[in-house]
């Protein structure tokens, strides 16, 4: 029998796993920044030239960027005000460069920014963190956006394949019908296990830049940060906390919102509790039956697989992984889209073979991922099957 304690080293393993971050032999990239660095004078930052404080690193339309300012942390007001310069955005040994790593194609990609970041009257114009002093958000966007070549064309996009980019995690996507039970305890096991959990309502994200009158945005993707059940005077709710990323007053404003008449009925122990607020935050309670009629999609992203199905993350035994392309113009339309089918046959027969002629393996059908993504004009199609041996 697996012990608790042996569950939490497996986690461990699993997360160590994931973050490591090789130092030899040095990644072509990584050397090219490290002697890039060390080229530099010692008052001279680094400046990318893969990815310039320009119009195109933007957006990728013919948009107006006229009013637009890239500057450095150090150099924007509220940071020069209220930190002093030896913080570890400037001082002695900084040179202006920051790495991040995403996950692509099944494998961690090194990815370098300099520090300039776009502004428009001394603020930043994407991204931001609550405290102005803080950055971290905006670099990691950046990074992001130099990844697919712009900010515009990270301005809408599938949540799904944001959080396995941002995490290395598994993400599965789920259509909410009526007011579904399971979907509820589903959500109720992914929060316990710490997974990354979004909604989202249907609509264009191009046009997602105003709430309806009910408070919330459509087309646009919301964070789930709790999940409870509230008993109260006439009986208990099944409740949702959600949170819409820009943090501003654009909140449900329905049964159970921040200062709605139902909190009369519960307890001020319980509110306390679960952290009841009235603030213009754009974090919201709301009843289950109200979210599945106001979302359409939830999606989970776990950090590793949950074999025994406890709501704990646990490191996979055996992991097999098959890639393969089809490229236009050097393979063959039907040649290729053929190849990928074999392929998913194939995969789809070990997936068989190891449920029924291995008794002492056990293979967990909602970590059995498929995706295909479009590259330029090379199609990869990424087949991960997660297996862990029990003995």
């Amino acid at each position: 029998m697996t012990t608790r304690a042996s569950k939490k080293s497996a986690k461990k393993n699993l997360r160590k796993q994931r973050s490591i971050i090789s130092t030899t032999p040095f990644t072509k990239t990584q050397e090219k920044i490290r002697k890039i660095l060390g080229s530099l004078d010692d008052e001279k930052l680094f400046t990318d030239t893969d990815f310039p404080a320009d119009t195109a690193a933007l957006f990728f339309s013919d948009k107006d960027a006229s009013m637009i300012t890239w500057k450095r942390p150090k150099n924007i007001f509220i940071l020069y005000r209220l930190v002093p310069s030896d913080q570890s955005l400037s001082g002695e040994g900084y040179k202006g460069s920051l790495n991040f790593r995403f996950w692509r194609f099944g494998q961690w990609e090194d990815v370098y920014i300099d520090d300039l970041l776009p502004t428009a009257d001394g603020k930043l114009i994407y991204g931001k963190c609550t405290d102005p002093c803080e950055f971290w958000v905006a670099f990691v966007e950046k990074a992001y956006a130099k990844l697919h070549g712009s900010y515009e064309a990270i301005e809408g996009g599938q949540t799904m394949d944001a959080l396995v980019d941002l995490t290395g995690g598994l993400a599965e996507r789920h259509i909410i019908q009526n007011k579904d039970p399971q979907l509820y305890r589903i959500i109720e096991r992914a929060r316990s296990s710490g997974a990354f959990i979004t909604c989202s309502r249907k609509g264009d994200w191009r046009f997602s830049n105003k709430a309806d009158p009910n408070g919330l945005v459509s087309g646009h993707a919301y964070t789930i940060t709790a999940v409870r059940k509230i008993k109260h005077q006439r009986g208990e709710e099944k409740m949702v906390r959600i949170r819409n990323p820009w943090g501003d007053n654009n909140e449900w404003k329905g049964s159970w919102s921040d200062n709605d008449i139902n909190w009369n009925l519960v307890n001020e122990d319980i509110k306390q509790e679960i952290g009841l607020q009235s603030k213009d935050d754009g974090e919201f309670w709301m009843s289950y039956r109200d979210f599945c009629k106001q979302f359409q999609e939830v999606t989970i992203c776990l950090t590793g697989p949950d074999f025994e199905d406890d709501e704990e993350v646990e490191s996979a035994g055996h992991v097999e992984v098959m890639k393969g392309e089809w490229i236009a113009g050097k393979s063959g339309e039907v040649q290729g889209i053929t190849y990928l089918i074999l392929l998913l046959i194939h995969s789809l027969f070990l997936h068989y073979m190891n449920q029924t002629d291995h008794p002492n393996r056990r293979l967990d059908t909602r970590h059995f991922h498929i995706t295909m993504t479009v590259e330029g004009l090379v199609y990869i199609l990424t087949i991960e099957k997660l297996v862990r041996d029990f003995n």
